[in-house]
């Protein structure tokens, strides 16, 4: 799978200056024959003169597909010291990828005065085809290292990696951040504690220099994921612990949580804070939460869907973090030799603790990922014989049947494309099969992890396994439309059978933990109601990091559990999906409801009557009753696993169902009703946008004529709310309100407030969950904005949202800038900005109450395709400050269409002649996916001309585009694999969260013109293809690619987003060029499509 990042470095000095460049041996490559001097070379290695950043030549490593031999260069050792350096250089790759696993690797090794490896970093790695990438690194040398060396590697994969330009600085001594942490600790691994337990937490504090003395006292608080505090802020002492083994001092403190009544299920936070001195302060959090012993304990593991998966399968921490949220199957690693007697030997020791022996001892059952069928699937040459296969399974079943073993996983990810391969792939299935099946028909055989893919249903895979296997890390539209493929697919080729899953995750990199919380739960429910029958998230964790390098990685990042210094926290994602799993046991798929307001409701239910109803909406928040006859006990579980056990006085409960998941567990034995009910007994009638420190706000709750009561709202700790005060309406209902007073101490992002009611014989219950953001007294936001002498500008827009006068101070500055380079943006390459502001950038402002102000600031000396970061400091009347950093770019205005659009390709309406034009004709905006086999010419090789325009129901693209070729043998989710034009929008361009991003690929392929979505930003919006869109196509030269492409988006596909006058969209535009086979190169309007990357988009500002 996945990898992580770090640094490298290579010097040959034994005094390093502060700030200097440390001596490189051979660090463009320019000496060595026909290998480079001062590297140790294994494997297939050349100086390429064609490929170079710098100088004359470029160092380039080759595996073969075949052999796959070691292939690596090492650089010769160099001395180091304690301390910071920063490394930069180049590196491009044509790589063979199946996932981030298959890559070139270029690492450091740092060694002790014995020459021995103490400590190996990762410093950048590429994976698949990429052009050059920049990459520069800043990496702390360990105490005890005295040299290292460099080291580059391609993994697992064949192709070619290239290797250029290095350089290293030495920066000095590590920072007092740096050399200060807090580490906490638990006799409870993963901090789930069980409800007996005393929830006792050791704090360590490790530093390199002993404390100041002030450093002694803490405090902290105990809060949500939101930062909402459930008491008074908590203090206490250091005491001095002496040093460890690795000579830091040591101080520990121990959090008693007893006292505070941590409440069963929720997800909490501790948020620590320790004052080092001159007004700095350390900062920690970490989190925990009370739980009981999973439910699916009671069950035979056979009948629970959920199975454990991660990255490292032998690792200790893997099996009991999985059993603790109630996974009761796990992947193990599985192989054998692949010469006589093929004896797979997990009889004792790591061996057979790792693959059975600690599932045995946490009551988990483990079924083998078999390697060896693996390897045949992705080496040219099979390695493994029919009889190592046949062999090596029947001794594995004889041997390990009895002891746990009760499936094989028969493949994993082969490739489809090579139509030879996928039957020698097919062949293999077939004998792993048939021995399986000899040998004891009860293993199951989990299919190799293909998906709907039709070259194996041609191939007749269907026979060989007992379940489909599917792995997706799209988002939940991709996910139902595998499933729905399977279904078309058993029609045209039969095979029907079960479909389950070894890997489903997130694309989480940049997502926060609370939207894959909500991915998990989504994934997993639709998973299920479309057929689905054993669902495995990617991944569990446990994964070693003593010293938190794997913190913000990739890999870190697709983690229930985060690792950072071995402390396996539970995450908010991890606690949702234990109360999904253990509210889930055994229940079973009965039917989905969807209503047109975007609430989405799926039933499950067991053979006892329990059941499960699990909804979310898609298009906001509505308020609705969950009709239960006959039911009385309703237990409902919350996102972050708040609960509450209520009444529903066989009638029902009313809910606020909203973007988060809502588990509803009873016990009934009819079948649910058909229909989503719109018309609860009490609903929300008005909530304040937003909360503001130390000032009053009110809600509004409406309940029918029949409701005499008052529901009872309660809210977060030291809010004031006052008793409901009701009123008789004209139309006989009631109306509700009540003040809340927000304390000015508040520091959450949001609150939650809960609305309740008994269920009687009248009416039945109400339990609604309320959330509300938190604003400080005063705020700011800066946004692009088209000035009106046509030059750039940013408008900085002031906010008192206090009920006193606020006299506010900012100060602007342009921190740096990025130039377009290559078609795409190295925001690593950040340098000095030419441009400035044309005006005085600070200044004071005085604010009434409520009172906003907007100050414009236009810029001087931009460049029309490079990214600015604009740093933002705003102090208050009481000296708090606040400090925000916005990219922007291309600063692109889009008129207000004066006129209805006719989606024709003509562009002959008035209000396209008066649009303005964006230029994609400059070599800058070309990025060379495949350079040995496109040279781009000049403009009529390929460029374009962009104008776009709108109006309240689309946002309209035209594009002309040169393009001395046609080439379109695509359709379907290959269109972005042709020439045709290519979008990413953010919707969230104003955020500092982003929630997710669209992917739109668009042309004129072999089904016709047509569109199709790649991810999805919002979960209203389907992936897929877009029928909504309109497309028109001109052919300007049949003997050529040029061509006009006009397009209507529908603003629904780019939601959460909502057009009006000044509102800034980001945007990049790319044209695809295939001049045969495949996207050979494309040009751009700003950058971040092909990678998914929000932050290389440019601003569209609506007029």
């Amino acid at each position: 799978m996945k990898i992580l990042a770090a640094g490298f470095a290579c010097l040959m000095s034994s005094l390093t200056l502060l700030g200097a460049d440390v001596p490189i041996a051979n660090p463009s490559f320019e000496s060595g024959g026909e290998l480079p001097a001062s590297w140790q070379i294994k494997g297939v290695a050349v100086l390429d003169q064609e490929e170079k950043i710098d100088g004359k030549q470029s160092l380039k490593l080759t595996r073969d597909p075949v052999t796959l031999p070691d292939t690596q260069a090492t650089s010769e050792k160099f001395k180091v010291e304690k301390g910071i350096y920063e490394i930069s250089g180049a590196m491009k790759g044509d790589l063979y990828a199946q996932d981030a696993s298959f890559n070139a690797m270029l690492s450091i090794a740092f060694l002790d005065s014995n020459s021995k490896e103490i400590e190996k970093k990762t410093v950048t790695y590429l994976c698949g085809k990429n052009a050059w990438k920049i990459f520069k690194e800043r990496v702390p040398c360990p105490d005890k290292a005295v040299k290292a060396r460099l080291i580059l590697d391609i993994n697992k994969t064949h192709g070619s990696v290239w290797l250029d330009n290095l350089k290293l600085s030495y920066l000095g001594k590590a920072s007092s951040d740096s050399s200060c942490r807090i580490v906490f600790k638990s006799s409870n691994l993963g901090f789930m504690f069980l409800p007996d337990e005393a929830p006792v937490i050791q704090m360590n504090v490790e530093s390199e220099e002993p404390l100041p003395g002030t450093s002694m006292d803490f405090t902290w608080e105990l809060c949500d994921y939101w930062g909402e505090t459930f008491c008074q802020a908590q203090s206490g002492k250091l005491a001095s612990g002496g040093k460890n083994a690795k000579g830091r001092n040591i101080y520990s403190a121990t959090l008693d949580l007893k006292a505070l009544s941590p409440k069963i299920g929720p997800y909490y936070e501790i948020r620590m804070s320790i004052p080092m001195g001159d007004g700095k302060m350390l900062k920690e959090k970490m989190s925990f939460a009370v739980l009981p012993e999973a439910e699916t304990f009671k069950y035979d593991p056979m009948d629970i869907p959920f199975g454990a998966h991660t990255w490292n399968a032998t690792v200790y921490e893997y099996f009991p973090l999985s059993a603790r949220l109630g996974l009761r199957r796990c992947l193990t690693f599985w192989m054998y030799p692949k010469e006589a007697p093929y004896e797979p030997k997990y009889d004792e020791g790591y061996a057979y603790d790792s693959r059975l022996g600690w599932p045995k001892k946490f009551g988990m059952l483990p079924y083998g990922a078999l390697y060896p069928a693996m390897d045949n699937e992705h080496y040219k040459v099979s390695p493994y014989s029919e009889e190592a296969l046949r062999i090596g399974v029947r001794k594995s079943i004889e041997k390990y049947r009895s002891k746990g073993l009760w499936a094989f996983q028969i493949g994993n990810e082969p490739p489809f494309w090579d139509l030879e391969k996928v039957k020698d792939d097919v062949n293999t299935y077939r004998i792993v099969y048939e021995e399986i099946k000899k040998v004891d028909p009860t293993v199951v055989a989990i299919g190799s992890a293909i998906g709907p893919s039709e070259e194996f249903f041609k191939a007749g895979f269907q026979a060989y396994q007992d379940v489909y296997n599917v792995h997706a890390y799209s988002d939940l539209g991709e996910l139902r439309s595998a499933m729905a493929r399977y279904r078309e697919l058993f029609a045209k080729y039969g095979g029907k059978k079960p479909i389950w899953s070894t890997e489903i995750g997130s694309k989480s990199q940049g997502l926060t933990r609370h939207e894959i919380a909500k991915d998990i739960v989504r994934k997993a429910v639709c998973f299920f109601a479309d057929g689905g029958e054993y669902f495995t998230w990617f991944a569990t964790g446990g994964m070693p990091d003593p010293d938190g390098k794997r913190t913000g990685t990739y890999s870190d990042s697709m983690d229930l559990f985060a690792a950072k210094y071995n402390m396996h926290l539970p995450r908010i994602d991890a606690v949702a999906y234990y109360h999904l799993i253990n509210s889930m046991c055994d229940k079973k798929f009965v039917k989905e409801i969807q209503d047109t307001s975007g609430v989405s409701e799926f039933l499950f239910k067991n053979k006892k009557g329990n059941c499960l109803a699990v909804l979310w909406n898609t298009k906001g928040t509505a308020d609705i009753c969950l009709d239960l006859p006959d039911v009385n006990d309703v237990q409902i579980k919350y996102l972050d696993g708040r609960n509450i056990k209520i009444n529903a006085a066989g009638k029902g409960v009313n809910i606020r169902v909203g973007e988060d998941p809502v588990l509803v567990l009873f016990d009934s034995g009819e079948i649910m009703h058909d229909k989503i009910n719109l018309n609860p007994s009490a609903k929300i009638a008005a909530l304040p946008d937003y909360l503001v420190q130390g000032a009053n706000s009110q809600i509004v709750i409406k309940t029918d004529a029949a409701e005499e009561r008052i529901p009872a709202l309660a809210g977060p700790f030291q809010f004031d709310i006052s008793p409901g005060e009701k009123k008789k309406l004209g139309d006989g209902m009631n109306e509700i309100s009540y003040k809340v007073k927000t304390p000015e101490s508040c520091n959450a992002q949001a609150v939650a407030f809960r609305a309740s009611l008994e269920g009687n014989k009248d009416c039945g219950a109400t339990e609604m969950l309320i959330r509300i953001p938190v604003k400080s007294r005063v705020s700011f936001e800066l946004n692009p904005v088209a000035a009106s002498n046509g030059k750039p500008a940013v408008e900085l827009t002031l906010s008192n949202n206090s009920p006193k006068p606020e006299t506010m101070k900012y100060s602007l500055e342009i921190s740096d800038e990025i130039p377009m380079s290559k078609g795409s943006f190295d925001l690593q390459a950040a340098s000095p900005s030419n441009a400035y502001f044309k005006d005085s950038a600070d200044g004071t402002v005085s604010l009434e109450p409520g009172e906003k102000k907007k100050i414009v600031l236009p810029l001087e000396n931009t460049d029309r395709l490079t990214i600015y970061r604009v740093k933002t400091t705003v102090y208050d009347s009481s000296g708090n400050m606040a400090v925000k950093t916005r990219s922007f770019g291309g600063f692109a205005k889009v008129a207000k269409a004066k006129s209805e659009i006719k989606i024709d390709g003509n562009l002959d309406e008035a209000d396209w002649k008066g649009a303005g034009t964006l230029s994609l004709n400059e070599e800058r905006q070309v990025c060379l996916v495949f350079p040995e086999k496109y040279k781009w010419t000049g403009p009529g090789n390929l460029s374009g001309t962009l104008r776009m325009l709108w109006d309240e129901k689309y946002l309209y693209v035209a594009v002309e585009v040169a393009d001395d070729k046609f080439v379109n043998p695509k359709s379907d989710s290959q269109m972005w694999n042709q020439d045709g034009l290519q979008f990413l929008f953010d919707p969230y361009r104003k955020e500092e969260e982003k929630k997710g991003r669209y992917d739109y690929s668009m042309g004129l392929g072999q089904k016709g013109p047509q569109a199709w979505c790649h991810l999805s930003a919002d979960a209203g919006t389907h992936t897929g293809e877009i029928t909504d869109m309109k497309i028109a196509l001109k052919r300007l030269d049949e003997n050529s690619g040029n061509i006009v492409y006009e397009v209507a988006i529908p603003w629904a596909r780019i939601a959460p987003f909502k057009p009006s006058a000044g509102m800034n969209l980001g945007m990049s535009m790319i044209i695809n060029e295939d001049d045969g086979p495949g996207r050979s190169a494309f040009m751009g309007w700003f950058s971040g499509v092909h990678l998914k990357e929000v932050n290389l988009v440019g601003d569209l500002i609506l007029e």
